[in-house]
């Protein structure tokens, strides 16, 4: 990158990287990361059956695909983290809640 800032930009399956001045954004085909950043927005997001991480000033929201844990929160003391093939929602506020769609084995 040669500037402090990209951008993506879709080319078929996957993204490439450029410049810009407002906010950084990168994503990768497959089963890879999709990351975005600027002053009031950050996302990560994985593939397939991989965590998605949404954070700004006032929302936090975690989200697995198919049938795994999904948790949304509303404020910003939520965390969200890998464990095996699903995903652990820790609270650290009263304003997280998490959602089990299928009962996970192991």
């Amino acid at each position: 990158m040669s500037g402090e800032y990209c951008e993506y930009k879709e080319i078929g399956e996957y993204c490439e990287c450029k410049d810009s001045g407002e906010y950084c954004e990168c994503r990768l085909r497959g089963e890879y990361c999709e990351y975005k950043e600027s002053d009031e927005y950050f996302e990560c997001r994985m593939s397939g059956e991989y965590c998605e991480y949404k954070e700004s000033d006032e929302y936090c929201e975690c989200r697995m695909s198919g049938d795994y844990y999904e948790c949304k929160e509303s404020d910003e003391y939520c965390e969200c983290r890998m464990s095996g093939e699903y995903c652990e929602c820790k609270e650290s506020d009263e304003y997280c809640e998490c959602v089990v769609s299928t009962v996970i084995a192991g």
